[in-house]
């Protein structure tokens, strides 16, 4: 049997109720792929709508409004209904096209003649597309009833700033405190060659205080000492340190230590000696009856003229030995020649002469 045949002879065999089931297997899922491929068009559209504000003439916003939001035009059919609430505010989503608001009741004291704004063409209708459109619907007070006044918001204070406080506390090179007044620095702010905004001297606490500061960088110069100190001063924990508002009024100041080297004191020189003293005092000049007499002060400096006479004497003594031995010998000399010679003198020996 060809393979013709045998396909029109199974298509024969087949009954009616296999067709009838494959019709009703293959229809949901015929059904779900449509509905899958085409997406409800009214839901994909609904992306944007209307912002209703209601507001009297003051701009006190109000609830309690209610509207009716008509399709195509102010009497279109179906239309969509909302009611402002605490707040004033109604918010209505459609779908992209032209809606026209109508006001249907309004709160208690206003009369029912709305304006909007912005006014659309015609009044209330407005263009719908991918986005929300705000509104805002103003109606008058009924004749007699005030209109309240808007509620004034009240303009916040500014906090005062806080401000801060350096303390400069001077120490010696030991750490130890310094009372003696007289310290005098510079204050500047940001850097040390930056604005001097204030000039600080120590008192007999021993430190100087800088007050009313705004929070910032301030640097401390020192530019005088007092008697008995070095202008060579070391700054700790820095030169320039961070002052920040201090809620404390002063208790609490940002303080630089600041120490210097005490003086070098001068070597005491020896006292003079009485020879010396006596070189250096004014020569003695007796006194004349009659007379004043003013005593000169030598012109050679103490030192000079007390070795020039200690080396004059020294010389002295060296001439008079010379001279003493010289004389010695010539007396041994001529009593030796006197005992040679019985014709000269009798000449003795002097044993003094040694």
């Amino acid at each position: 049997m060809g393979s013709r045949e045998w396909r029109r002879t199974s298509r024969r065999a087949a009954p009616p109720w296999c067709r009838i089931s494959l019709a009703l297997a293959a229809g949901p899922a015929a059904i779900a792929l449509l509905t899958a491929a085409s997406p409800s068009p009214t839901a994909a559209a609904v992306t944007g709508g209307l912002v209703i504000t209601k507001q009297n003439p003051a701009g006190t916003t109000l609830g309690g409004a209610r509207f009716a939001v008509h399709p195509g035009s102010p009497t279109g059919p179906q239309p969509v209904t909302a009611t402002t609430g605490p707040d004033g505010v109604a918010t209505v989503r459609l779908a992209p096209g032209l809606w026209c608001i109508e006001e249907t009741a309004v709160p208690a004291g206003y009369q029912l003649a709305p304006t909007f704004k912005p006014a659309g063409a015609p009044a209330g209708c407005y263009t719908v597309e991918a986005k929300f459109v705000p509104v805002t619907v103003t109606d008058p007070p009924v004749a007699g009833t005030p209109t309240p006044a808007p509620t004034a918001t009240p303009t916040p204070t500014p906090a005062a700033m806080q401000t801060g406080e350096l303390r400069v506390f001077v120490t010696d090179s030991a750490g130890q405190a310094v009372t003696a007044p007289g310290f005098t620095f510079n204050v500047s702010v940001g850097a040390a060659n930056g604005q001097v905004i204030s000039t600080v001297s120590t008192d007999a606490s021993g430190s100087a205080v800088a007050g009313a500061l705004n929070p910032a960088t301030y640097c401390v110069t020192e530019t005088g000492v007092p008697d008995g100190f070095q202008l060579a001063p070391r700054y700790s924990p820095g030169a320039c340190v961070p002052v920040t508002g201090d809620p404390t009024q002063g208790r609490n100041p940002t303080t630089v230590i600041v120490a210097n080297p005490a003086s070098a004191s001068p070597t005491p020189s020896a006292a003079p000696t009485d020879s010396a003293a006596a070189l250096a005092s004014p020569s003695a000049v007796p006194s004349v009856p009659g007379r004043t007499v003013t005593a000169q002060p030598s012109s050679l400096p103490v030192g000079a003229l007390a070795k020039g006479l200690i080396g004059l004497g020294a010389l002295l003594l060296v001439v008079g030995a010379i001279l003493v031995g010289l004389e010695i010998r010539r007396r041994r000399r001529a009593a030796a020649e006197a005992l040679a010679d019985p014709d000269l003198p009798d000449v003795r020996y002097d044993s003094t002469i040694t």
